[in-house]
């Protein structure tokens, strides 16, 4: 995953903000992105603006002092070639704040899934979570934002089943299924129900069949139209 960060060494009081009259054009061209912050006393609002690269997704942080931890804001924007732009507030003398982006490829920044826990990235930035880390601090095979965004907490057991629809909580993580929900896509049939999806020859026989999860089941028949030989078929599969 290719993931940056850029500092901006913009200080709140304490440096010169460049007045809203002499903004300059920004381009792609610019180092740091043309990162700049503007004091635009008209509406009384700072603004944070830079040059949106195509094919980049860009996430701001901000800190107040630089001793607590880079906090996210609650937006993404995706770089299409143009300025983009964030206005904000503030009432104390220092505000720090920084571009981190990704140059992972995505029709859609918001539900994309950059750090691969299961949690797409604008659910992170709600929950309060990292989009770029998939951590495992408690080491129980699950993602401490995936246990965050379902049970409001890290400590769980993979191999528990709390919905009781079949699947145990690694298996809901990999399948992309909630495990509070015992039916999540409330198609009437639990998640962990098996589905078999069945395909047929051109004389209507049986020709094979696939698991949701993946395996596959093939059958051959004689010239009387009688099942010869059946492959693949798994252990307590029906």
């Amino acid at each position: 995953m290719n993931t940056r960060s850029r500092l901006l060494l913009l200080l709140l009081g304490c440096m010169a903000l460049v007045p809203k009259t002499q903004v300059m054009a920004q381009t792609a061209t610019d180092p740091n992105e043309g990162s700049i912050l503007v004091n635009d006393t008209e509406n009384g609002i700072f603004r944070f603006k830079w040059w949106g690269k195509p094919g980049r997704t860009y996430f701001i942080q901000h800190s107040e002092d630089l001793i607590q931890p880079w906090l996210y804001v609650p937006i993404i924007e995706p770089g299409d070639g143009s300025v983009k732009e964030w206005g904000f507030t503030s009432t104390g003398d220092r505000f720090f704040v920084r571009l981190k982006y990704s140059d992972v490829a995505t029709t859609d920044a918001e539900l994309a899934d950059f750090d691969g826990d299961g949690v797409g990235n604008l659910d992170e930035l709600l929950l309060g979570t990292d989009p770029f880390s998939a951590a495992d601090q408690d080491e129980n095979g699950l993602p401490d934002d995936w246990e965050t965004k379902y049970f409001g907490a890290t400590g769980q057991s993979a191999s528990a089943d709390p919905d009781g629809d079949g699947l145990t909580n690694a298996q809901e993580l990999v399948a992309g299924t909630d495990p509070t929900k015992a039916d999540t896509d409330n198609d009437g049939v639990a998640d962990g129900t098996l589905r078999l999806n069945f395909q047929y020859d051109t004389l209507g026989h049986l020709s094979g069949a696939q698991e949701g999860a993946g395996e596959s089941e093939g059958f051959s028949y004689d010239n009387g139209g009688n099942v010869q030989a059946a492959s693949g078929l798994g252990a307590g599969n029906p």
